[in-house]
């Protein structure tokens, strides 16, 4: 443990953002123009938790450049059927795809969860995101 803040108000939380940021994150002097993640077989059996090698990279990225994701314990793409069933169909396509998805199908469009995580887990453009298998 490296610390333990208690409270409910701006200065418990700011003590404690203070210590995440510090002993969670490392900083760099320039963006990443390639990176590649190895999500431990143990942990990560589905894309939904394998999304966290996207949106924890996401902000140390350059614009164009390359992530490499190595998966090999991922078998499904929800952690649940539903999810699953919504992401095999719509895809990895996209902010701008996924909104309108989201518009024009009554299923995606009551389960936002299920179109954050395929947001979440989208290039902006779309571009070289994996899809629905066989896509």
């Amino acid at each position: 443990m490296r610390g333990l803040f208690i409270g409910d108000n701006l200065d418990c939380f700011t003590k404690a953002a203070e210590l995440s940021l510090k002993v969670n994150f490392e900083t760099l002097d320039r963006q990443i123009q390639k990176a590649v993640v190895y999500l431990d077989p143990h942990e990560y059996h589905s894309t939904w938790i394998g999304n966290k090698a996207v949106y924890r990279t996401r902000m140390a990225l350059a614009d164009g450049a390359e992530l490499i994701i190595l998966a090999p314990g991922v078998h499904e793409f929800g952690e649940d059927k539903g999810i699953d069933v919504l992401i095999r169909k719509y895809g990895y396509k996209g902010t701008e795809a996924t909104l309108a998805a989201v518009s024009a199908n009554a299923d995606l469009g009551s389960d936002l969860s299920a179109a954050a995580h395929l947001i979440h887990g989208s290039s902006e453009d779309g571009s070289r995101s994996p899809g629905a298998p066989g896509t």
